[in-house]
């Protein structure tokens, strides 16, 4: 039976016969890891796009780049991270939802339909944007009608 070397280097895990063997497998893990981290992803729904990246101190984060008003937007980003999961898989659907949310328009003849052809959508957030869109309707609606704001939002919240 051989021993194995469990060590910690530049704060990989690492496994092998001796210490050579265990620092040069912790090395191949983080160069997978740097491999992993050196590929931005752009993500786009409709007419709006988000960049996803690896933020060293803040983990996987996205930053959206383009709007109607000004196109593709220029200058430094800084991600918006937190909440939405550790892994890569997880911020991109954070920013496909954002970017499905904010192409909506009351335009939109069938939010089922719109929000079902945005890939990368799951059926349970597909549900969850449907019925944002159905209170956004019903609170245009009301304002609409003459509510107020407070009342508008009110009503809209009635199911």
């Amino acid at each position: 039976m051989s021993t194995k070397i469990n060590l910690t280097y530049c704060g990989m895990e690492g496994v092998g016969e001796t210490v050579k063997l265990a620092k040069q497998d912790a090395a191949r893990k983080i160069e997978g890891v740097l491999a992993e981290l050196a590929t931005p992803r752009i993500v786009v729904v409709n007419d709006f796009a988000a960049l996803v990246w690896f933020e060293p101190r803040a983990g996987w984060v996205y930053r959206i780049i383009t709007d109607h008003a000004e196109g593709i937007r220029a200058g430094d980003l800084y991600g918006n991270g937190g909440g939405y999961g550790d892994s890569r898989v997880d911020v991109i659907a954070a920013a496909t939802k954002h970017l499905a949310d904010i192409s909506w328009t009351h335009d939109v003849q069938d939010d089922q339909a719109f929000f079902a052809t945005v890939k990368g959508l799951d059926p349970r957030t597909v549900a969850d944007l449907v019925s944002r869109a159905a209170w956004q309707r019903r609170y245009r609606a009301a304002v609409t009608t003459g509510a107020s704001d407070v009342e508008a939002h009110r009503l809209a919240g009635q199911i």
